[in-house]
């Protein structure tokens, strides 16, 4: 009973904390505007009627598609899709069946349909109910406590971060919050109140304090600006006059990515560790801490490798780019973008390390008290009926020396 109402009061907060602080950090604007949603109209292409290219290299599809929601539901229009040298760049070509999204456009010509861009959103809904369906399948109900635990955690950083970082808030401070937020929550959830998610909680966030430590001061000594490509410029001039911090971007970038793999590490070693004292007769601190090192250094080289490839993965092709113009391994090296990428890899991995001994220790401690308490409650008789029950126990041998029952 006791877990459910802790379960129960996880959800309640955690819900609470996503509307509360979207509330105080919109003040009551809207963040997505769905009227802006609504001047696109999905639709699906019945007839290609021509297509052109210029000497400039754009080519222009006119097609007749039907409109499949939105108040024009039903009507057959003509429409203009209309490709640059950019745009056109590994574009499949249209054809019938295909869904894509047009708006209308009232010009001195009458009102004309240009086709936006392909319904790429069923394909990815498809995915994520195989994903959550896998999920539970194989967890059941940590299954669905993670599915919940993830839909908070998405939460929390689209509908709360994103908005705070663009609202002009402290980035620093929220991106602080965000991480307590999802550790705390994902953990209760999934975990509930037992030692093994305490441990896990207290090592996962020392963890992820010493990778932001580590990013701020290496921000300072690397004289990082934030200005990695296109997207920081436009970000800093978004807003003239409170124009958004970059270095604290990417103070916040590599904490809340960290997150996720030192709670990882912190729970791989906190239920470990739990099996082993369980499965033991009489564990002390040593030898407890000793298999706590043996099963992180099983975990560090493969979830720093996670790390690195992640990173690496998601700015292939700036390196790419980077690299094909710079013949100096030097000079690649102390390009910010890379810079600011490997920075990610690194800190994330420190993070790791003292996530490591940070959890063996605090699980050694919890385990071996709770083991204890736990013998003691075992073995010392309630009555006498209880004691003719043992396995002739005694008063006397149990005051003695009660380890050896």
């Amino acid at each position: 009973m006791k877990d459910k109402i802790v379960y129960a009061l996880s959800i309640f907060f955690s819900l609470l904390y996503i509307i509360v602080a979207n509330k105080l950090i919109l003040n009551g604007e809207k963040f997505f505007d769905e009227n802006e949603a609504s001047r696109l109209f999905l639709s699906e292409v019945q007839e290609i009627i021509s297509e052109s290219k210029s000497e400039y290299g754009e080519i222009n599809v006119k097609f007749k598609a039907k409109i499949l929601d939105g108040e024009e539901k039903g009507n057959v229009v003509e429409a203009l899709q209309m490709l640059d040298q950019t745009s056109s760049i590994n574009s499949p070509d249209l054809k019938i069946g295909d869904k894509i999204y047009l708006y209308k456009h009232e010009s001195e010509e009458g009102l004309i349909w240009y086709a936006d861009q392909y319904d790429r959103a069923h394909g990815l809904i498809i995915l994520a109910i195989a994903f959550v369906g896998f999920v539970i399948i194989f967890g059941r109900k940590k299954g669905v406590n993670t599915i919940i635990a993830l839909v908070f955690t998405c939460l929390a950083v689209f509908n709360v971060y994103v908005p705070a970082i663009l609202k002009g808030h402290n980035i620093y401070l929220w991106s602080i919050i965000t991480c307590l937020y999802i550790g705390v929550s994902t953990l209760l959830i999934v975990q509930g109140t037992t030692k093994k998610s305490f441990a896990s909680m207290i090592g996962c966030l020392s963890g992820t304090a010493v990778a932001g430590i580590l990013t701020y001061i290496m921000s300072k000594v690397l004289t990082l600006t934030g200005v990695l490509n296109e997207e920081s410029l436009y970000l800093y001039y978004m807003d003239g006059n409170n124009p958004i911090d970059l270095r604290a971007i990417i103070f916040g970038s590599i904490i809340v990515g960290a997150i996720g793999a030192i709670m990882d590490v912190s729970i791989d070693i906190s239920s470990s560790l739990n099996e082993v004292v369980n499965a033991s007769e009489k564990p002390d601190f040593k030898s407890v801490v000793k298999a706590g090192f043996e099963i992180g250094r099983d975990i560090i080289g493969t979830m720093a490798n996670t790390l690195v490839l992640a990173y690496i993965g998601s700015s292939l092709s700036c390196t790419l780019l980077i690299a094909s113009y710079s013949g100096s391994i030097t000079y690649l090296l102390n390009r910010e973008a890379i810079i600011v990428e490997i920075l990610q890899a690194l800190a994330g991995s420190i993070g790791i390390f003292f996530t490591i001994p940070l959890t063996t220790y605090i699980c050694a401690f919890l385990y071996l008290d709770y083991h204890k308490k736990d013998r003691k409650r075992k073995y010392l008789p309630i009555n006498k009926e209880e004691k003719k029950k043992k396995e002739k126990i005694t008063a006397e041998s149990f005051k003695e020396d009660p380890w050896k029952v």
